[in-house]
């Protein structure tokens, strides 16, 4: 069966979601899009609003820890476009003290290039505004520019994507791999690959595994994130946990998040 344009669409959108949002897929999505795919009001339309938290403890060189946050988000797609964003509201603890403070303003921007009766390709530009305070953890201290390209076939999505700092790159290499609650390198190339399997009409559950190699100063590292979701009606609920698995500083955490589609 041909894929819905809004359907994929809106997965470019989550996918460019996921990836400037946090490296773990905080925001719920494990590379997968359209889970117990209901036919949306307007055929080609779709507007969905929704709030999420995470949890997670991580431990670097300098720093350990752990951290909660609050993540109202939005997305619209119609036809091959859609749009996305997310801010996130934490508190912190590091080396036994304790911040609180908004995170960076993610914004994405999906595409799907091409369409088959089998497979789809999409792209999107996701982009992190330096609304977090850097200094303790909360935001990179710059803007951050992924280009990714994702594509997917039945049920299997693999996605590439390149990261960038612009400007600031004095800060970020004080600090390394940065921020803590959405590590990412100065510059990096980072990639992923998740299969979704569904258990029921209405509960998918999928795995992804992914990674970054550092371009130039930085740290190289390898992650894992495992995720159910529970679609009723407009309602569709994600339930993540995610981990480090080589040199990231993760060492465990999870997600909860809720979106109402109109």
């Amino acid at each position: 069966m041909h894929p819905r344009p809004w359907i994929t669409a809106a997965f470019a959108v989550a996918l460019c979601h996921a990836r400037a949002s946090a490296e773990h897929d905080h925001g719920g999505h494990a590379g997968h899009g359209g889970h117990g795919d209901q036919e949306p009001r307007a055929p080609s339309s779709r507007f969905d609003v929704g709030i999420g938290i995470v949890l997670a403890r991580y431990e670097t060189r300098l720093y350990a820890g752990d951290y909660q946050g609050l993540r109202p988000m939005a997305s619209w797609a119609r036809g091959r476009l859609g749009v996305s964003a997310t801010l996130g509201l934490y508190r912190i603890t590091e080396n036994g003290a304790t911040y609180r403070g908004l995170g960076d303003l993610h914004l994405g921007v999906g595409v799907l290039a091409w369409s088959s009766s089998l497979a789809w390709i999409s792209v999107g530009a996701p982009v992190s505004l330096p609304v977090g305070d850097d200094t303790h953890g909360l935001g990179m201290g710059h803007v951050m520019v992924m280009p990714t390209v994702a594509a997917g076939i039945s049920r299997v999505t693999a996605s590439v994507t390149y990261g960038r700092a612009i400007g600031g790159a004095a800060r970020h290499a004080q600090h390394g791999v940065w921020p803590l609650v959405d590590p990412m390198n100065q510059q990096e190339l980072a990639g992923s690959l998740a299969v979704s399997l569904p258990l029921a009409h209405k509960l998918h559950l999928a795995g992804r595994l992914g990674g970054a190699l550092a371009i130039g100063d930085g740290g190289d590292r390898i992650h894992a994130a495992w995720e159910a979701v529970w679609t009723e009606g407009r309602v569709t609920t994600r339930f993540d946990l995610f981990t480090g698995l080589a040199s990231d500083p993760v060492v465990v955490g999870g997600g909860l998040r809720s979106e109402v589609s109109f």
